[in-house]
């Protein structure tokens, strides 16, 4: 099969190599689109000894397609069912993390795209509980945007416990950040929506925001005393000055929901304190709430289309890293020839 490894200091190398091959309870999909997650320019500019293992793994986690093949003992999927790997962290189904439907946390998971073969190559190979079936009104492009963008700003609006009438705002209108006003705008809410970059602006505007605004002026204005009564914030951008605000833009019992990874939280813990709030960390979807995710895009597919970015071929991955990594518009989408 086709694929390409990430050789460290961003260098992409394409590669042939065999499928992988279904062991028990195993699901072979051949894929028919893959996308590009911010993790994955992280893990492409990294150095070859950061790397590691991982030089001979194929990357990303973004994978949709149909089954090619199953492993015995596969019972819920057969050849050509439309699916999608709605797991990026896979327990081994047998610990009370894996029991609780928190993959993430079991202690002896695998990773798509860091410890098995990830969606940068032709085929992928997952254990079925990490296979969803897709519904008929989510197109391969917009499944794509669920296997990671919205699934995880779909997890971190359920954390923020928005109710109807209430304020959240979001920072970062990356891939992430947007489905998360998507999904807090479900809610009734009043969103401010805050990013650097214009165009991001105006899509989270297109999108429901009630507000938009630069980060510099969003914190010269909370500085000002004149911005602050949020219900909730939710933290896509994993820049500190961001995480900061959103620390100080709540209420009195707000809720700060943080999703971007980076930065260094920088507040006085008197501030969690006397103002009694709640700092929640969110990060990948919860095994059973997929099946949500799922609902929503079959529902709101139309606008998650908006957010699909340029289509590419593996053989232009590095072209497709590098629209992502300078604030493109749109999530990359590789198409995998039938």
């Amino acid at each position: 099969m086709r694929a390409v490894l990430f050789s460290g200091d961003a260098v992409v190398l394409a590669v042939e190599m065999d499928p992988p091959e279904p062991t028990p309870g195993d699901v072979l999909i051949r894929l028919t689109k893959s996308g590009v997650c911010g993790t994955d320019v992280h893990y492409w500019r990294e150095t070859p000894q950061q790397r590691g293992h991982r030089l001979d793994v194929v990357p990303g986690h973004e994978a949709v397609g149909v089954v090619d093949r199953v492993g015995p003992g596969v019972v819920a999927f057969g050849p050509g069912d439309r699916v999608v790997v709605g797991m990026l962290h896979i327990g081994c189904g047998r610990c009370r993390d894996c029991a609780s439907g928190t993959y993430s946390h079991c202690p002896a998971k695998q990773v798509v795209g860091r410890t098995l073969h990830g969606s940068y190559g032709q085929y992928v190979c997952v254990p079925d509980r990490a296979v969803y079936r897709l519904p008929d009104a989510v197109t391969d492009s917009v499944a794509v945007m669920t296997a990671c963008n919205l699934s995880t700003a779909y997890s971190a609006v359920r954390k923020a416990a928005l109710s109807a009438g209430g304020k959240v705002a979001i920072f970062g209108l990356g891939g992430v950040g947007l489905c998360a006003l998507m999904a807090a705008a479900a809610h009734g809410v009043e969103i401010t929506a805050i990013d650097p970059i214009a165009s991001r602006r105006d899509m989270a505007a297109s999108l429901g925001a009630t507000s938009v605004s630069d980060p510099n002026d969003f914190h010269a204005s909370l500085a000002a005393g004149h911005t602050r009564g949020y219900d909730a914030t939710i933290e896509c951008s994993g820049h500190s000055g961001a995480q900061a605000d959103s620390i100080r833009a709540l209420v009195p019992g707000g809720r700060s929901v943080v999703v971007g990874g980076g930065g260094r939280f920088a507040f006085r813990a008197e501030e969690l304190l006397a103002r009694e709030l709640t700092l929640v960390g969110s990060s990948v979807c919860p095994a059973d709430l997929f099946y949500d995710v799922l609902d929503f895009a079959a529902t709101h597919h139309r606008e998650l289309e908006w957010l699909i970015g340029p289509t590419f071929g593996i053989t232009d991955a590095e072209q497709a890293l590098r629209h992502s990594a300078d604030g493109g518009i749109g999530k990359p989408i590789f198409d995998w020839p039938h």
